[in-house]
């Protein structure tokens, strides 16, 4: 069966190679390597453009009858960096919805429900929410009194040290935190 066989028949059992304890840690630990190789790529391209555009309009500025070399739509250079802080959105909104992060998915892993049917979509965003505070760190922070941001932030280191111990039992083929309370788990995807 196929990811897309996957999407369109949830309620079929799933077949799955079990779990996968030394992939679930190569991904855990692959995932924010990619994250960041992407925005990296991005940020690079980014610079790339903003400095053709600063040299443009310096040669704009010292001779303003003169030709512009290499001149640089102004957006591309906005979208480019827009794009670089969506990365880690993108790719937690994916995961929410999908159960499967960038790593997961490139070493054949995928979230199932404990019944080996795919897991219900409530049941991945609460997983998500769970195992990633980082989103409340960062709701938080734009929070500007503060006494709150100082509550908020012993709150939020709080949910992330638990997360991360939540992830220990992963490490050897135990259920983590997250699935133990979503009632899902991650498994080895069959060959086809």
């Amino acid at each position: 069966m196929n990811a897309f066989e996957d999407l369109t028949n949830p309620h079929a059992p799933q077949e799955h190679g079990g779990p996968a304890p030394g992939r679930r840690v190569l991904a855990y630990l692959l995932d924010p390597i990619i994250l960041v190789l992407a925005m990296l790529v991005l940020f690079s391209v980014g610079q790339a453009a903003m400095g053709t555009a600063a040299d443009a309009a310096w040669a704009r500025i010292e001779n303003p009858r003169g030709s512009v070399p290499g001149s640089v739509n102004v957006a591309v250079v906005v979208v480019l960096m827009l794009c670089m802080f969506a990365v880690p959105i993108a790719s937690s909104v994916v995961e929410a919805w999908t159960g499967a992060t960038p790593a997961k998915r490139l070493l054949g892993l995928r979230v199932l429900g404990a019944d080996d049917r795919t897991a219900p979509r409530r049941h991945l965003i609460a997983r998500w929410a769970i195992k990633s505070p980082w989103l409340a760190m960062t709701v938080g922070a734009q929070s500007y009194d503060t006494a709150w941001l100082e509550w908020f932030s012993v709150v939020a280191a709080s949910t992330w040290v638990v997360a991360l111990i939540g992830c220990v039992p992963g490490l050897v083929g135990s259920p983590t935190l997250h699935d133990v309370v979503t009632k899902t788990k991650v498994v080895k995807r069959v060959s086809s």
